[in-house]
């Protein structure tokens, strides 16, 4: 049997009509390559017919696996070392997607790709169209950039404690069609099978969150990169709402498990620390002492792989490791010491 170009994987949980849709657009878009899709229903309550796609081997899960679990299952069964991961609810163009990904990954192996990702959630473009049409005026991402603490200053709509770490934020775009990038997003994203095997991809997360900061830090850490495709783009539905409970804690687990598996165990302390004493919070750490030995083994395993260190990556990416409560806390002693030897006391002192 000739080996497929092109191994995609597609997982869905109660998307509608969106999984055929998704899978129509892609073989009316894929001309002439062997292209596999490898179809994972994350245990739905529906059932989608591909009967009339024989790209497309399917695969249905007893028990809800969450997208990180179900991503690990597809790429293992994907019978081409060219990979393509994707969301169910993606639309594709004719502009030779297929052969354009799989030449970026003969010439860059140790590297993860994101396209340009179209968002087609804004009411301009009719959902029963199986094309991205090859001009179209709708606004569009490249990737992500990183930020390790955030706090109300990063977020003003929230409240005056609020506290996050690890998130991505969309990246402004730079001239040229292919650049690195800090993090991928926009669930797009082409990949060597040995590259992703070799980071053991989303092995350790839990459920949905958190996926591409985990994917893009292990190839930046490991010696390899991410970059932006902007010659290739696809199509995605961003919803305002996920359709599909995620428990909070999750969430945050997700985030301890980077933090614990990329990071030195101090930084990672801190990074935890960072998010305070709250009941979901709480929730996370009994998670992260109940899987305890697998996040170690993962931890040591990924210690073996890794060629840069931390604080030359974080440079890297321009990604400030400053925890703001405790520059806040050495400014606050800095002022003490001050005010002991001036008699000083800010702006109290009249």
């Amino acid at each position: 049997m000739k080996k497929k170009d092109l191994s995609i994987v597609m997982c869905f949980r109660n998307e509608g009509s969106e999984p055929e849709m998704t899978v129509r657009s892609i073989t009316e878009t894929c001309g002439e390559s062997n292209v596999e899709i490898l179809v994972i229903n994350d245990c739905s309550e529906e059932e989608p017919d591909f009967s009339h796609c024989p790209q497309v081997r399917y695969i249905r899960n007893k028990k809800r696996l969450g997208v990180a679990v179900c991503r690990d299952i597809g790429v293992k069964a994907a019978g081409s070392d060219n990979l393509l991961i994707i969301d169910a609810h993606m639309r594709f163009r004719k502009d030779n997607w297929v052969k354009k990904g799989i030449a970026a990954l003969e010439k860059n192996p140790k590297t993860l790709f994101c396209t340009k990702s179209v968002d087609i959630g804004f009411g301009l473009f009719d959902l029963r169209q199986t094309l991205l049409p090859m001009s179209h005026g709708l606004p569009y991402y490249v990737g992500c950039d990183l930020k390790l603490f955030l706090t109300h200053k990063d977020n003003p709509r929230k409240p005056v404690g609020f506290r996050k770490i690890i998130e991505s934020k969309w990246a402004e775009e730079r001239y040229g069609g292919m650049y690195q990038i800090p993090c991928l997003m926009g669930s797009n994203y082409f990949f060597k099978k040995s590259w992703y095997q070799k980071l053991h991809g989303f092995r350790g997360l839990k459920t949905w969150g958190n996926s591409e900061p985990f994917l893009s830090l292990k190839s930046w850490l490991a010696g390899g990169d991410v970059k932006i495709l902007k010659d290739i783009e696809i199509g995605h539905l961003y919803r305002r709402q996920n359709p599909n409970s995620v428990p909070r804690e999750h969430i945050i687990y997700n985030k301890a498990v980077i933090a614990r598996i990329l990071f030195t165990p101090r930084f990672a302390g801190e990074l935890i620390n960072f998010l305070g004493d709250r009941p979901e919070v709480n929730k996370a750490i009994e998670l992260l002492k109940a899987n305890a030995a697998e996040i170690e083994a993962e931890r040591d395993y990924f210690a073996s792989i890794t060629t840069c260190p931390e604080r030359e990556c974080f440079k890297k990416l321009r990604m400030d490791d400053t925890n703001p409560i405790s520059l806040q806390r050495h400014e606050g002693n800095d002022q003490r010491e001050e005010e002991k030897s001036t008699g000083h006391h800010g702006d109290d002192q009249v």
